[in-house]
């Protein structure tokens, strides 16, 4: 299923952290814990990986979406024109990195299948369905960070895409993952520190403000903006275990 899928190790170009039940959380740092990572394929071809967090005994779903119809988990940056993950695959790859210590490329031939509940568009209810599992990842504590943020109610049309309906709803997303014991992000544990120096700054310009609007044809409320906490543009080199886990 990941054969065309890169790794750090392949040259691939990371990005530098950036800020750019159900219970809708105000935007803000929360631990949670991993209950579930599943895996799925579009008609298209386009894998995603759908993982559930529990915060507080609530869920949070996301769905990332890691790779192209093509089954390829990077793209051409135009600009440098040198490859770098599509960004919902390298959310995965921290949630692996910050969870295991290890990336996501390291810990594939542990998914294993398991009969879990996942929703079923045809009978519009949860089903139990057998799924591919990143085993390692589930269970494991995680630190997020959570946007609160309002969109636009979207309907199916007649060709099979979505559209806008003019209404709108608020949801959490999810925008940043870190290590629970030391705060750190993939990148700034690759990056060799010790402690957490971003999670600080994301709580600084993010938390206590109202949400962001990503409605169409309305401005943005300006908390997608994020300094960078490196200036490199480059990844650094990935250590086989950044978080001395076994």
């Amino acid at each position: 299923m990941f054969s065309k899928f890169k790794a750090s190790a392949d040259g691939v170009v990371q990005d530098a952290d950036r800020m750019g039940g159900f219970s809708l959380k105000e935007t803000g740092v929360y631990d949670a814990t991993v209950k579930l990572i599943y895996f799925g394929e579009y008609k298209s071809g386009a894998q995603f990986a759908e993982a559930h967090f529990d915060i507080d005994g609530h869920m949070h779903r996301e769905r990332l979406n890691i790779s192209t119809k093509l089954g390829e988990n990077t793209y051409t940056d135009t600009k440098t024109n040198k490859p770098k993950f599509l960004p919902s695959f390298e959310t995965l790859n921290d949630i692996a990195i910050v969870t295991t210590g290890k990336e996501f490329t390291d810990l594939v031939d542990q998914i294993e299948e398991k009969t879990v509940n996942v929703y079923d568009p045809d009978l519009k209810k949860e089903a139990p369905t057998n799924v591919s599992c990143l085993i390692p990842v589930m269970g494991q504590n995680i630190t997020l960070a959570i946007f609160r943020q309002v969109v636009d109610k979207e309907s199916k049309q007649d060709n099979g895409s979505y559209a806008a309906t003019g209404e709108t709803r608020e949801e959490n997303a999810l925008d940043k993952a870190f290590h629970t014991e030391t705060g750190m992000t993939a990148y700034e544990a690759k990056s060799g520190l010790e402690t957490g120096l971003f999670i600080e700054l994301w709580k600084k310009k993010n938390e206590g403000k109202e949400p962001r609007n990503l409605a169409k044809g309305k401005p943005n409320s300006g908390n997608a903006g994020a300094p960078s906490s490196s200036s490199s543009a480059g990844a650094p080199k990935a250590k086989s275990n950044m978080f001395n886990k076994a």
